[in-house]
């Protein structure tokens, strides 16, 4: 990313030196504080756009009068000034208009091609308009490159250029010509023999691939065989009588009484085919469709594995923004504010028209009617001929209306500050959901009762729909959330959100309880679309990767149960033998997995203090007293004078200094056997620990030895 943002202020830079090919389309995409072309554009939390460099140096946003706290890279206006039309530099002549000033005035001879502004460079260095020079030094200064083989047949300078040669330097050169042709003909057999290594690799891993799918779907259908085979046995065991069973269902985990989560999420395979950023997914029951900033609309089958691309459709100019179906006709709108209309049957464009002056970020259809929202603007279509039906402005403040959700009779558009629920009858606004901050809504999902919203901030609000409130929850991602989806478990009627955000995760949500019940990292980039079917879970991310999740409904079996089959294997070995060996085997990998994830380094990305301003402390602020910083500043310079130079060092120190097993040997001690028994229990190695307690002992033995004699006494 900083390579391409490079890129793109250095193409910026020079935009003296760039002449657009049409203008008008760069009346939109110029940055409201120089007045030029955005040079690496940033949107702000006011959704607003300047140049990083313009709003770097101003403190209250020129629009609404905000104060800039925070700024992000606007992708989307910056692809679209990579994709303008720019003239190449040889289609032009320049003419001195004063000592620093020239004048750019069309060359009829000239390059005639127009590029785009992210190919104007590459474009340039192989162009056959360049100019160059001839290599016999003649006095032409004006030959291009197109001309050079045509005027080395009339160069004045040839015949001397030949004359001069000699044949020994011909054979010289002869030879060095054949010994690097060699070198070349060696190089190519190398690659050759590679390339067949590489194919024989690849063919070698798809079946090992086959062969880990087989695998995969064995170990699910025994992980399903177990678990109908363990809720038989909570059906028929009888209920624990002796005292044995009940102390042991009472001390084995007696303070987590919790279920095993209802919905379990499983990574099933990865779609690879799009070039760059996954924007939006749409899945039906047999296909999944996907569009990209790669500028394509793609069809993948989810019939059955492998996972295949059926078809790629092409005709967007810019990023495929937002997915929506009618039956088998997809509707597909994109940042070139296009709506382009598809068959589902031969995969074969229908129509496409401009529905809005600026990029089409969602659509919607509901009785018969489309509806598209952009910046400030939702458009409603008639969906058989495409002809506008009806369209509303909305206020300024709320910018773009970025998510579009249909429930029951009403269109939801999610935007900054709020959401608002248009009706799909009269097509009007009936009612809004105002947020208790200034953050933009990226995505929606509903239940029964309840609307969810993610937003820029990463917090995903809660509304109670039938008391129009706001609910105090804790689901927080470290990022935007761009995909939100609801899964319900209707054997156990347990109700499920599930969230996609950039801080590349994937978390699942008990609704009751408002708590997170999984959490997936698997995505190398930001998590940008999701979408759900009957079966599966999409999502889509800045890699341009698709990840297929599998969404699996687990019983709801406490711990105190499976603790209670564990203990009755032991007495009563008959009782289901093979399900008792498969449950140990299954805790004991339960133990190794808990004692890695607790082996792993504490994140502190859930802190709060991020959202902290530091600006609230140094700016001044009337309600802070008068002798505040001073008395502050004097108490931390007192304290750093005692304890950096007056303070004299002590036992303290010299208890600091020793590790904590040397102070509390005793107590390491009895940690280390702990550890030896659970080691040996889940049947790990325990040499390293057997050195390490047989250390501790040999060198405090004495001391060990008072503390028995103490106790004694």
């Amino acid at each position: 990313m900083a390579v391409v943002g490079s890129q793109r202020e250095s193409i910026c830079l020079s935009q003296d030196d760039v002449v657009y090919a049409d203008q008008q389309s760069t009346s939109a995409l110029k940055c409201p504080i120089c007045q030029r072309i955005f040079s690496d554009p940033v949107i702000t939390q006011c959704s607003h756009t300047f140049c990083r460099r313009c709003i770097s140096n101003t403190v209250q946003c020129p629009f609404d009068q905000q104060i800039v706290q925070s700024f992000v890279s606007n992708q989307i206006i910056a692809e679209q000034i990579d994709a303008l039309l720019v003239w190449c530099k040889y289609a032009f002549k320049k003419f001195p208009m004063s000592s620093n000033d020239t004048k750019n005035e069309r060359d009829e001879y000239g390059c005639p091609v127009k590029i785009a502004l992210k190919r104007k460079k590459e474009h340039e260095d192989e162009c056959p308009y360049r100019f160059v020079s001839c290599p016999n030094a003649c006095s032409l200064n004006n030959l291009r490159q197109k001309d050079l083989y045509n005027h080395l047949h009339t160069c004045s300078n040839r015949q001397t250029t030949t004359a001069n040669v000699n044949s020994p330097v011909n054979h010289e050169h002869l030879q060095l010509l054949q010994q690097e042709l060699i070198s070349k003909m060696s190089q190519i057999d190398f690659l050759v023999n590679t390339c067949k290594q590489l194919t024989s690799t690849v063919a070698l891993m798809r079946n090992e691939i086959d062969t880990l799918k087989v695998n995969q779907e064995v170990l699910c259908s025994r992980n399903d065989l177990l678990l109908s085979e363990l809720m038989k046995t909570k059906q028929t065991s009888p209920i624990p009588t002796t005292i044995d069973e009940q102390e042991s269902i009472r001390t084995d985990d007696s303070d987590d009484d919790q279920d095993f989560p209802s919905v379990i999420l499983r990574c099933n395979g990865t779609f690879t085919g799009h070039n760059d950023t996954v924007w939006c997914l749409y899945a039906l029951h047999d296909v999944l469709l996907s569009g990209s900033s790669d500028k394509t609309v793609k069809v993948w089958n989810l019939c059955g594995t492998p996972f295949t691309n059926l078809a790629t459709l092409h005709g967007h100019h810019d990023a495929v923004l937002s997915l929506t179906v009618k039956e088998r006709t997809v509707f597909s709108g994109g940042g070139d504010n296009s709506i382009f209309v598809w068959n589902l049957d031969d995969y074969n464009q229908t129509t496409s028209f401009v529905a809005h002056t600026d990029p089409v970020c969602s659509l919607a259809q509901y009785d018969n009617h489309l509806y598209s929202s952009s910046n400030r603007c939702l458009k409603v279509w008639d969906i058989e001929t495409l002809q506008l039906f009806n369209e509303i402005a909305t206020d300024t403040r709320n910018g773009w209306l970025r998510v579009l959700m249909q429930k029951d009779k009403c269109i939801y558009a999610g935007c900054r500050r709020g959401i608002k629920v248009f009706d799909a009858t009269t097509h009007q606004i009936s009612f809004e959901f105002e947020l208790p901050t200034s953050d933009s809504i990226y995505s929606l999902a509903h239940s029964d009762t309840l609307l969810f919203s993610g937003a820029s901030s990463g917090k995903i609000y809660v509304w109670d729909i039938r008391a129009n409130r706001c609910l105090d929850t804790t689901c927080q991602h470290d990022a935007t959330v761009h995909g939100l989806c609801m899964l319900s478990a209707d054997k156990f009627n347990q109700s499920n959100l599930i969230s996609a955000s950039s801080d590349k995760t994937i978390r699942v949500w008990n609704v009751e309880r408002f708590e997170q019940v999984q959490y997936d990292d698997r995505h190398e980039a930001e998590v940008t679309a999701l979408h759900a079917n009957a079966r599966h879970i999409m999502s889509g991310a800045t890699d341009a990767k698709i990840k297929v999740w599998d969404c699996t409904t687990s019983s709801h079996i406490s711990k105190r149960w499976v603790n209670f089959v564990l203990s009755r294997s032991k007495t009563t070995p008959s009782l289901i033998p093979k399900a008792a060996e498969d449950l140990k085997e299954a805790a004991k990998e339960h133990v190794r997995e808990l004692r890695r994830e607790f082996d792993k380094p504490v994140k502190f990305s859930t802190s709060r203090a991020k959202y902290w301003d530091t600006a609230d402390s140094i700016v001044f602020n009337r309600h802070i007293g008068k002798f505040t910083r001073p008395v502050l500043i004097v108490t931390i310079l007192i304290n750093m004078y005692y304890w950096g130079y007056y303070r004299e060092e002590n036992d303290i120190d010299d208890m600091l200094s020793m590790e904590p097993w040397q102070i509390f040997p005793r107590l390491n001690l009895e940690y280390l056997k702990t550890a030896e028994r659970q080691y040996r229990e889940a049947g790990l190695d325990t040499s390293q620990i057997e050195v390490k307690k047989k250390m501790i002992q040999d060198i405090f033995q004495p001391q060990l030895n008072n503390e028995v004699r103490l106790k004694s006494k």
